[in-house]
């Protein structure tokens, strides 16, 4: 039996696709098994924190519904334990997932309840934030007149803190929504008091980095001298230990000086002695006296030998001690070398693995980019039109598909269709694609779907609704779904042009289809559904929306990268509304040009702020 190459691809890609999502199955999994070990314990301390951090790896994923429950479990045995620190937390973070869910009033009613028990405790700075989330929240929404109150009352609090960026972020919700509203008045002065404050926390933080670098070139300054200073202290002891050795060396010669002269002195006394002997008529007295200083030459001769003796030992003592210790530092440079090498080795290892890992990712992005480089071949179907891809990490979760469609395949690298019609007259397939993660996981997700979906087009396609009706049974299928924890799918929008009835097929999963005709905007909202995941009706059925192309039509697919970025003065997400308005802007402009101005109006929006998310934009103008 032939097994054709993309179902060898597909199973090695479920494979690894396995393993990532047992890894984030087993972590889920981890944590519930601590609750129910402190809910076993009566510990409810301990079962509350675990909650919160099952929660927060929920709410990492976008399961959205299960972290809501963990929280509120958490939110429950909190007030029973009496924590209203923990109660306030708990709130603002249901609230933030309210607001990341489009629920607005749930995550209002949140966030004014974490603020009012941050008011209670006397928690001013997290009073503050939690009335600016719920701002925000109502700002995307529309709601600016709602949100101007909460605002005042948040700026309130933040000048009794003296809190410049806080004041700063008032005044910039502020003068957004008084401008939606038409308010000109109130819209210029909370600008020029967003502009004043802005300059004067610059300012500030300019003295602060002035400062800084004075206080480390001190710090670096008092070092040096120390260092100077231990410098000294070592040269003093070794010009005091170089002094007491040529000290003691010549306290020795000096005594072996003294003993040669006492030698010379007995055999003179001797001599003496012989002679007192030889002539007896010396008087005893002489004899006496001579006998006497004999003695003391002897005595003082035994004391001498005495005191070389005792500084010989000292001496050799002293050398045996120095021996020691040269010993003692050889044995710790070795230690100490010993010591480099292996953390040498383990480097050089953790950097051989580190290159290991590199070249498996960078190899990954290879097999993904020759995946997606069908996307170039678009511009033949469609000349005008464009795809802004930028992954987050070195491959991506967001992928688009492109597909001629309605012919006999083809056994071309597309894969093709046999026609001899030109492209530009063919039926075209085109998608924007966002798989659960990003990065390697999100990569593996981003293959199987590729594939299945060339899969479902090999047997043919009615409409858009029954392409994502086929492809969610796919993945649940090949993810083992009905019977395993995976939760893992993907959110998508899917176009099909049919150019002999002059018409197109649109059909999404959760992500919508924005569109333009004779300069009027017109948004198609996808069903809630993903594809794949946790499904708790008994038949997903996806929506099929027909769309007439009689007239010039300009059509626009992405994921949720672009408008989820963070960044721009208050450091916010660049939001929804927003890019539907660029859109609207620049609409009509040659798309190679509306690649561009996406391209640059991301950079400003993004600054230095971390990229958030994989970002795909799709642009066709039929």
């Amino acid at each position: 039996m032939r097994v054709s190459l993309p179902k060898i691809i597909l199973c090695l890609l479920l494979a690894f696709s396995t393993l990532a999502a047992s890894a984030q199955s087993a972590d889920v999994e981890q944590l519930r098994q601590q609750v129910e070990t402190h809910a076993a314990a009566g510990n409810q301390p301990s079962q509350a924190d675990a909650l919160n951090r099952l929660g927060m790896r929920l709410w990492e994923l976008k399961r959205y519904d299960e972290a809501i429950a963990a929280y509120q479990q958490s939110l429950e045995l909190n007030r029973s334990i009496g924590n209203r620190n923990a109660q306030r937390a708990v709130l603002y973070n249901i609230g933030m997932i309210r607001a990341d869910q489009g629920m607005t009033q749930e995550a209002v009613n949140a966030l004014q309840q974490s603020a009012d028990m941050a008011g209670a405790l006397g928690q001013r700075p997290q009073q503050t934030d939690a009335l600016l989330q719920a701002a925000i929240a109502l700002d995307a929404a529309g709601r600016h007149q709602e949100a101007i109150p909460v605002l005042n009352k948040a700026l309130d609090i933040a000048a009794g803190l003296n809190d410049l960026r806080l004041m700063k972020n008032c005044h910039g919700l502020l003068m957004e929504n008084h401008k939606a509203l038409g308010n000109t008045a109130l819209y210029e002065s909370a600008f020029a008091n967003y502009a004043a404050l802005d300059r004067k926390i610059r300012d500030l933080e300019q003295e602060e980095m002035v400062h800084e670098n004075e206080r480390v070139l001190e710090e670096m300054t008092a070092e040096a001298r120390q260092e100077l200073l231990l410098k000294e202290q070592e040269l003093r002891l070794a010009e005091d230990s170089l002094k007491s050795i040529d000290s003691l060396t010549q306290e020795q010669l000096l005594q072996i000086q003294v003993l040669n002269q006492e030698q010379e002195l007995n055999q003179l006394a001797l001599k003496q002695q012989q002679a007192l002997l030889d002539k007896e008529q010396q008087a005893r007295k002489f004899f006496i006296i001579g006998i006497v200083a004999a003695g003391l030459f002897l005595a003082f001769m035994a004391y001498a030998l005495a005191h070389m003796r005792r500084s010989k030992g000292i001496l050799l003592k002293q050398n045996q001690e120095i021996h020691t210790q040269n010993l003692a530092i050889t044995s710790q440079k070795e230690e100490l070398q010993k010591q480099s090498d292996e953390i040498k080795a383990a480097l050089q290892k953790i950097q051989k693995q580190n290159e290991a890992i590199t070249n498996s990712i960078n190899y990954a992005q290879r097999i993904q980019k020759a995946m997606l480089d069908q996307g170039r071949i678009i511009s033949d179907y469609v000349a005008d039109s464009f795809i802004l891809f930028r992954p987050r990490d070195v491959v991506s979760g967001d992928f688009y598909w492109v597909r001629e469609v309605g012919a006999e395949l083809d056994a071309g690298p597309m894969p093709g269709l046999v026609s001899e019609t030109p492209r530009a007259q063919r039926n075209l397939a085109f998608a924007a694609i966002d798989c659960t993660g990003h990065g390697v996981p999100g990569a593996f997700m981003s293959m199987i779907g590729f594939n299945l979906l060339n899969e479902i087009a090999r047997e043919g396609m009615e409409d858009a609704a029954d392409v994502l009706n086929r492809l969610h049974l796919s993945i649940r299928a090949a993810l083992n779904q009905e019977s395993s924890e995976n939760r893992d799918g993907m959110d998508m929008a899917l176009c099909i042009i049919d150019r002999e009835n002059r018409r197109m097929h649109f059909a999404g999963a959760k992500n919508p289809l924005i569109y333009f005709q004779e300069g009027q905007m017109f948004s198609i909202s996808g069903d809630k559904h993903p594809i794949g995941g946790l499904q708790r009706e008994e038949r997903r059925i996806f929506t099929n929306h027909v769309i007439s192309l009689e007239k010039p039509t300009t059509v626009y697919l992405f994921s949720d990268g672009y408008q989820d970025q963070f960044g721009g003065p208050q450091n916010r997400k660049f939001l929804k509304k927003n890019l539907y308005q660029l859109l609207e802007d620049n609409h009509d402009r040659p798309m190679t040009r509306q690649k561009a101005i996406l391209e640059q109006t991301y950079d400003n929006w993004k600054e230095d702020y971390k990229q958030m998310d994989d970002m795909l934009v799709l642009g066709v103008r039929v």
